[in-house]
């Protein structure tokens, strides 16, 4: 039986569309996992759309979604304290920390729900790994 439940990030999806990458594992993953959605990936793939069907077929992710996920002011305040933390060691300027936010507010919201996050970005979820103790794949 299905018990854990992932999100799938913006470039799974991405990945699948454009590049038609990830069948082989997204067959894999709807039969070991629960798949649900996140209000952050959601807004980056609508932001992002340029076609109807992509619209559509957005609409319809979050339509027939049992559970979308959203960010609380923990999760906000948690992000906020990592964002900083990061632009000291970095050095980060506003559109770093800007750009590195969805992704910090989607490993928040995958620790405070005892979520997975599959992701095919390894380089900046594993840096969040070291902030926030959060699940993920990486294919």
């Amino acid at each position: 039986m299905k018990a854990v439940s992932v999100i799938l990030d913006a470039n799974i999806y991405l990945d699948f569309w454009i590049r038609d990458k990830h069948q082989e594992k997204l067959d894999w993953a709807s039969r070991r996992y629960l798949i649900r959605q996140s209000a952050v990936v959601l807004h980056e793939l609508r932001r992002g759309a340029k076609t109807k069907k992509t619209i559509v077929f957005i609409e319809d992710l979050a339509r027939h979604c049992p559970r979308i996920y959203a960010p609380l002011y923990d999760d906000w305040r948690i992000a906020s304290e990592i964002l900083a933390k990061l632009r000291q060691k970095f050095h980060w300027n506003k559109e770093q920390l800007t750009s590195f936010q969805n992704d910090t507010l989607i490993a928040c919201t995958c620790r405070r729900n005892g979520l997975t996050l599959i992701t095919a970005n390894k380089k900046d979820f594993g840096l969040l790994q070291q902030y926030v103790d959060f699940s993920a794949i990486f294919w």
